[in-house]
């Protein structure tokens, strides 16, 4: 039943993505989470509709942006330099692997690989009013209903469709492959819930409560996954959160909160993260060897780079001509992928993309613009022990979001008006001043 009910969102998702790019986009981030739950259903050969979704979906976008529909100019958007340039290489180092590998597996890199652009381009071509962006993100963070009530179901009844442990705790996977999706889905939804409250001008006591209810159920789906990368992104978010946009008040009741929560729920809060950084907090302290922390990947990692130097000339400078999304480190997917070319032109836009964001953030604090340094923040702890440059719906998440704040601090947009509600205001801080001039046309 649930593969009959995600094909048919797929289908529709895909339609209004072909007919309609302003309804199209946010149906495919309603849908990829249930499109997730199906991973160990074929539809056509081996592949299932998580494949079918990952590559019909961009090969869309594309199509869009090369014919320029509805505004969407692809010479308009920033940084398009580094981003041209790694896309490009990624059709030389995909037809490498097509034909080393095979074809199947050529198109799937190729896909993966050039979800990244997509993404960049897809949200700042038809969202970039503060309405638009409004519904955008409230939409996106309604995406977390399915994964959050699988996940909350779980913790309420104990039942647990997939056995997944980490340091003797048991993750709650729900209908996932792994725990990465679980947490992926939370972090997104937490992210979206504060974008849409602070672009809203208005947020008074009822929606306040229903937006801090919906992110605490995200909280609490994150934290039983037991992500180690998940945690850490999550206390970066805070630190980004009230430095960027000067809530110095902020942190510091932050801080009270959580060490008061810490101390009264040890049992259940505290413990449970020693116990899953007990290795990592033993090699801090002298007494723990560097090997078995990051879940024993260094082992694995010298293992590629010893197969990486292992390859002739060719393969090491241009790429090995083999499938590498299993490295559990994009940089090393990267050099497989693409050899030393491929990730030189990786690293380029990793600078190019983090100096605009942080400067744009430093300059102009708005909600956008430190939700973007927040989105590569989890991307660059993401990218050291998984490949986020192999998930879709990850890349149109994160790279859309920093495209989308890119694109609006270039244009002069401000962030959303201030608020009238002053439970509001307290709440999310805003900033009592435009940080702009103008807003920017809608360009449909």
């Amino acid at each position: 039943m649930l593969l009959a009910i995600a094909s048919v969102l797929v289908i529709a998702a895909l339609a209004a993505l072909i007919l309609r790019p302003t309804l199209g986009i946010p149906l495919l981030f309603l849908v990829r989470p249930i499109v997730d739950a199906t991973w160990a259903e074929p539809v056509f050969f081996d592949l299932n509709l998580l494949d079918v979704l990952g590559t019909l979906a961009p090969a869309i976008v594309i199509c869009h942006a090369i014919l320029g529909r509805g505004g969407s100019s692809f010479a308009r958007i920033p940084v398009k330099g580094p981003w041209l340039a790694l896309s490009a290489y990624t059709f030389v180092f995909s037809s490498i692997i097509l034909f080393g590998d095979g074809w199947l597996t050529g198109l799937d890199v190729f896909f993966r690989q050039i979800s990244g652009i997509v993404g960049f381009f897809m949200l700042q071509a038809w969202f970039r009013t503060e309405a638009d962006l409004r519904r955008l993100f409230g939409t996106i963070a309604l995406a977390g209903i399915f994964p959050m009530a699988i996940g909350l179901y779980e913790i309420a009844t104990g039942v647990h469709w997939t056995e997944w442990q980490v340091e003797g705790l048991a993750r709650n996977v729900g209908l996932y492959h792994d725990a990465f999706s679980v947490r992926f889905y939370m972090m997104q939804t937490l992210l979206s819930t504060l974008l849409y409250a602070a672009l809203s001008p208005r947020l008074g006591v009822g929606r306040l409560a229903v937006a801090a209810t919906y992110a605490t159920g995200a909280l609490v789906v994150v934290f039983k996954a037991y992500s180690k990368s998940a945690i850490s992104t999550l206390l970066l978010w805070a630190l980004a959160w009230t430095v960027l946009r000067r809530r110095w008040a902020l942190l510091g009741a932050g801080a009270a909160v959580v060490a008061v929560v810490g101390t009264v729920f040890y049992s259940e809060l505290t413990q449970p993260i020693a116990q899953l950084f007990n290795k990592e907090l033993s090699a801090i302290a002298g007494q723990g060897a560097l090997d078995v922390t990051f879940q024993g990947r260094w082992l694995s990692w010298r293992e590629m780079i010893d197969d990486w130097r292992a390859l002739s000339p060719w393969q090491q400078v241009f790429g090995s001509g083999m499938k590498s999304t299993g490295a559990h480190n994009d940089y090393l997917q990267l050099l497989f992928h693409g050899g030393v070319v491929g990730l030189s032109l990786y690293l380029t836009l990793l600078v190019a993309i983090g100096a605009r964001v942080v400067r744009n953030a430093r300059k102009r604090p708005s909600a956008l613009n430190v939700a973007a340094v927040m989105a590569l923040s989890m991307w660059i702890v993401d990218s050291i022990g998984l490949v986020p440059s192999a998930y879709p719906a990850y890349q149109w998440f994160v790279w859309g979001l920093i495209g989308v704040a890119c694109r609006v601090d270039a244009d002069g947009a401000t962030e959303a008006r201030e608020p009238r509600s002053k439970t509001s205001r307290i709440a999310f801080n805003y900033s009592p001043t435009r940080l702009g001039s103008r807003t920017v046309r809608d360009s449909r």
